[in-house]
C-alpha cells in the first residue's frame, strides 16, 4: 500500500511538471485586436498598417515610389495565433510576428526584431509595429509612435 501511494505522488508531480513544460501562452482576441503601424521615422520613406480583428487581417503599405494611398484595397487574409507568434495567410506583410508587450506598449516584432530587443534592448524599423489606440478611420491619416521616444524610455 504504501509502495503505491508513492508510486501515485511521484506519478503527480511528473504530470505538474510537464503540464509546466507544455503550457503555451493563450492571448484573448481583445489583447491582440487593433491597428498596428510602423514608427513616425519610416513616413518619409514607407508606411505600413496592419489592422487585425477576430483572425482576420488588413493590411496597407506605400512607398515613397507610389502615390499617396495604394490604388487597390489593402490586402486581407487571416491569422492565427500559436503562443505568442501570429501566422498569416498570404498577402500579410511578413508571415509570422510576434505579439508582446514592451515598456507596456502592444507591439508587433519580427525574429529578427525579438533578437535585437533581447540584445539591446531597442527596437529599430523595419523589425517591430506599434498599436495605436482608436477605430481604423483612415490608413493615411495615423499618428504614428516615434521609435526614438519609445526606445529613450
Amino acid at each position: 500500500m504504501r509502495i503505491a501511494i508513492n508510486q501515485v505522488i511521484i506519478l503527480s508531480i511528473i504530470v505538474m511538471a510537464t503540464k509546466g513544460c507544455t503550457k503555451t501562452k493563450v492571448h484573448a482576441d481583445s489583447d491582440i485586436d487593433g491597428v498596428y503601424v510602423t514608427c513616425s521615422e519610416c513616413e518619409e520613406h514607407w508606411r505600413e498598417v496592419i489592422q487585425l480583428s477576430k483572425g482576420k487581417f488588413k493590411y496597407w503599405y506605400w512607398t515613397k515610389n507610389m502615390d499617396s494611398a495604394p490604388s487597390k484595397g489593402p490586402a486581407t487574409g487571416t491569422f492565427k495565433v500559436s503562443g505568442d507568434w501570429l501566422e498569416f495567410s498570404e498577402g500579410a506583410p511578413k508571415p509570422l510576428l510576434r505579439f508582446t508587450r514592451l515598456k507596456q506598449t502592444r507591439v508587433l516584432i519580427t525574429e529578427e526584431g525579438v533578437q535585437t530587443w533581447n540584445a539591446v534592448q531597442k527596437l529599430y524599423p523595419p523589425t517591430g509595429y506599434f498599436v495605436v489606440s482608436g477605430a481604423l478611420k483612415d490608413p493615411d491619416k495615423i499618428t504614428r509612435p516615434s521609435f526614438v521616444e519609445f526606445n529613450a524610455k
